[in-house]
């Protein structure tokens, strides 16, 4: 089993002759689970796959694909609230069935719908993107039996039936994904690591998720500045706060000042520290300096998608600074800027309806 690494991506075109010939499948990792797959235009490396696998031909396959990008060019055309679902969830643990009336796949459709995922793995995406096909992916065991999840045991069972190993690093539980349909409806069709009532929240009100150090400080003001704004044009939106310290902390003096001079109560809040159930259920995570935000990718780099800098939103780029400590004309500087760059953010969010 030949390994294809980083390096061999980056120098893809030597080798693409070699990995799209002689119809090959590949081991590879979706950032969740192992998996076999092959390109997904290539119907006699699916046969290859159906006989290790010992599997029933006419069984649906997921196809994975790099990125939303790629509905476009597939031809397949969702709702203005599904794609912001997908994009919110995606790269991930989600796999969405989705109506397809094109050719080129018709031999994966099942009753005129196709079953895809944009895997967490940045490796595999970048193996896709080059190799510029969608990949069929099902998991490594012989039908009926347990998934495998240890390279050893892989390489004992399949080796001589799998030439390459797609290289990734892999740092997240063995979880199947949850499986939904995206037409008409929403209905989830298998219950995977993302419970049915946060989908369904998802897809109705979006959340929001300010990020700042403590979550004392400028976090707050924009989650209860974003709060009123939704009470009073009844945007279908949820607002929340963050921070990397621990949990438990009041709001600080001079930003429930502010904020209560604006007729907005933030007497009860208690900061939260940021956890990867946060970082899942948010449309959007918005952080308040490159810091924050290159902190959080380094937790979980697959969600570049919908990590924000505030002012990314009507600014330039540039860092909201922590007041923490200073006087009140630091904090109501920092009042100011926030406020001016969530009017933009709830613009941002019309559009996507």
């Amino acid at each position: 089993m030949k390994v294809i690494n980083t390096k061999d991506i980056a120098n893809y075109e030597s080798i693409r002759a070699e990995v799209t010939s002689g119809n090959p499948v590949f081991l590879h990792h979706t950032g969740f689970m192992f998996g076999i797959g092959c390109d997904a235009r290539d119907q006699r490396a699916i046969q290859k796959i159906n006989r290790i696998k010992q599997r029933i031909p006419e069984k649906g396959y997921i196809m994975l694909i790099p990125g939303l990008d790629w509905l476009d060019r597939m031809g397949i055309s969702l709702s203005a609230k599904h794609i912001r679902l997908l994009d919110q969830y995606s790269p991930g643990n989600l796999t969405f069935v989705v109506p397809y009336s094109g050719d080129e796949y018709r031999h994966l459709t099942t009753d005129g719908t196709l079953a895809l995922r944009i895997p967490a793995a940045i490796n595999l995406r970048d193996f896709l993107r080059k190799l510029d096909a969608p990949m069929v992916s099902t998991s490594i065991n012989t039908a009926g039996e347990e998934p495998l999840n240890h390279l050893d045991t892989i390489y004992r069972r399949f080796g001589v039936d799998i030439p390459y190993y797609i290289e990734e690093k892999r740092k997240w539980e063995p979880i199947p994904s949850t499986i939904v349909r995206l037409q008409d409806d929403f209905t989830v069709l298998r219950a995977g690591n993302i419970p049915q009532a946060e989908l369904v929240q998802s897809l109705e009100k979006p959340l929001v998720t300010f990020i700042c150090t403590g979550n004392i400080c400028r976090s707050p003001i924009a989650e209860y500045l974003l709060k009123d704004r939704i009470e009073k044009e009844r945007l279908e939106l949820r607002s929340e706060s963050a921070g990397f310290l621990t949990s438990g902390n009041s709001i600080s003096k001079h930003s429930q000042t502010l904020l209560a001079d604006a007729g907005i109560d933030a007497s009860m809040h208690l900061s939260t520290q940021i956890n990867h159930e946060i970082i899942r259920k948010s449309w959007l995570l918005v952080t308040m300096t490159q810091e924050h935000k290159d902190r959080l990718l380094s937790i979980i780099p697959y969600v570049e998608n919908k990590v924000k800098l505030l002012s990314e939103f009507g600014g330039n780029g540039s860092d909201i600074e922590d007041p923490y400590g200073g006087s009140l004309s630091d904090y109501r500087y920092a009042y100011m800027r926030i406020e001016t760059h969530i009017q933009t953010l709830i613009e941002y969010y019309k559009n996507t309806q």
